[in-house]
């Protein structure tokens, strides 16, 4: 028979003894998106997608977008974040 123990007596020292002998459960890995290579419709969240005010290459611009739809992807409930395209202009570097 089990001994009931208390919350303070659990504890000893830096090691805790779990409550329940069954094993923990990891998290399930997120299921992997394939991110399109070409993108129709951006994503802006509520701001504007100018890439050009940020001196993108053709090549800056299409990684733009594909950062703006990875997000988008990732994060399905964000709506409006008017400050993400501008984000993701700034993050691409061509030359």
């Amino acid at each position: 028979m089990a001994e009931s123990v208390s919350a303070t007596d659990a504890v000893k020292g830096d090691e805790a003894i779990p409550a329940t002998d069954s094993p923990r459960k990891t998290p399930a890995e997120p299921p992997i998106v394939e991110i399109p290579t070409t993108v129709k419709r951006i994503p802006i969240f509520g701001g504007l997608f100018s890439p050009h005010d940020h001196h993108l290459s053709e090549a800056g611009i299409e990684a733009s977008k594909r950062i703006l739809v990875a997000t988008a992807l990732e994060n399905p409930l964000l709506n409006y974040a008017p400050v993400l395209p501008d984000l993701g202009n700034s993050q691409v570097r061509f030359n």
